[in-house]
């Protein structure tokens, strides 16, 4: 019987060192996946996720800076409203109306620039404002408020040159510009001299010139003060350079 030759060590050992060289190459692809594609994979989902945060926070942070925009723009409404009676003499007209013994500062005796700045300092719903709004509302008044009161001043001169600007060519026009006067005028043209009548037409034709440059000023300064409302803030001046580049 014939007696099998006993393997050769190279035999034996090289099929153990295959089985451990795949073993050593399935750790080290375990490591390297571990060191490597994990790492990338997890740091991938924490961008993700990081991402849809982004977005969540932009889209609360629009939501407010519209809901604050809003607040904003009633808070100088109310202020430009408030402003405007009180700097243009209309609240003590009205005053007056229910008051014959009230005797408030009228249209042009109202210093109107110490008048509008004095509202900013006192008015409660600019107290909403962020401090960086109220700065840039403070400086913005203070330039209106300058133009204000140079319309102020044309308006007063306007106002006293009213005697002397009625003359033969405009004085009908403004003698009948309101129809209980043309009224009145029609029936006293009956009833008393035409000299009286000269007069009191040449009062009521100064009367309403008077009045019309006191409303002509008033409307300006109520155009003047909506420009309040209207104004582009800094926030918003930004966002738009941002958008026109």
């Amino acid at each position: 019987m014939l007696q099998t030759p006993a393997p050769h060590k190279l035999d034996v050992w090289l099929p153990r060192l295959s089985n451990i060289a795949q073993v050593v190459l399935l750790g080290l692809t375990a490591g390297a996946f571990y060191l490597t594609v994990l790492p990338l994979y997890q740091k991938a989902l924490l961008d993700e996720a990081f991402a849809r945060k982004e977005i969540e926070l932009k889209q609360v942070t629009a939501t407010l800076d519209a809901k604050y925009a809003k607040l904003r723009e009633v808070a100088v409404r109310a202020f430009v409203i408030n402003a405007d009676a009180d700097c243009s003499g209309f609240t003590t007209m009205m005053r007056r109306t229910r008051d014959r013994t009230y005797s408030g500062p009228s249209t042009f005796d109202i210093d109107v620039k110490k008048c509008l700045l004095d509202h900013e300092e006192k008015a409660p719903s600019l107290s909403e404002l962020r401090p960086s709004d109220r700065v840039f509302f403070r400086a913005t008044l203070a330039v209106i408020a300058d133009q204000i009161a140079k319309l102020q001043s044309d308006a007063a001169a306007s106002y006293t040159r009213a005697e002397t600007d009625i003359n033969a060519s405009n004085i009908d026009a403004y003698a009948n510009k309101q129809e209980f006067s043309a009224r009145l005028m029609s029936i006293l043209s009956r009833q008393i001299k035409p000299e009286d009548l000269a007069m009191y037409k040449r009062k009521q034709a100064i009367d309403a010139l008077r009045e019309e440059r006191v409303s002509t000023y008033h409307r300006a300064l109520t155009a003047q003060l909506r420009c309040l409302i209207t104004m582009k803030w800094p926030d918003q001046q930004q966002i738009d350079a941002t958008i026109n580049k």
